[in-house]
């Protein structure tokens, strides 16, 4: 099977895979990128992207574990919308405030 991993491209314009004409087109300049795929029961379900690290070069090891938890509770927050539209709105409230207690405090 396929590996299902991140990619961290610490300099967009040297990897093949980049696409220029987006910047060419937006006037945007694409330094680093960083992407997650966000899997449910082995299947990719969205892929998460992030780009340009506003402190230092490239994303780090510790940047994609943030970006896998926030992908781990948007899953989480879009199946408790889902039971919610079949139970109430008490339940996507608590949604996210459950999600929101994994970031207070730095955390």
């Amino acid at each position: 099977g396929k590996s299902i991993r991140p990619v961290n491209v610490p300099d967009a314009y040297k990897d093949p895979r980049f696409n220029s004409e987006v910047d060419k087109n937006s006037g945007y300049r694409t330094k680093s990128v960083l992407c997650m795929p966000v899997v449910k029961d082995g299947k990719v379900m969205v892929i998460l992207t992030a780009i340009n690290k506003c402190t230092g070069l490239q994303f780090t090891t510790a940047d994609e574990g943030l970006i896998r938890v926030i992908g781990s509770a948007s899953l989480n927050i879009n199946e408790r919308c889902a039971h919610a539209a079949a139970v109430g709105t008490e339940v996507l409230s608590e949604a996210v405030l459950t999600e929101a207690d994994l970031f207070k405090d730095g955390g």
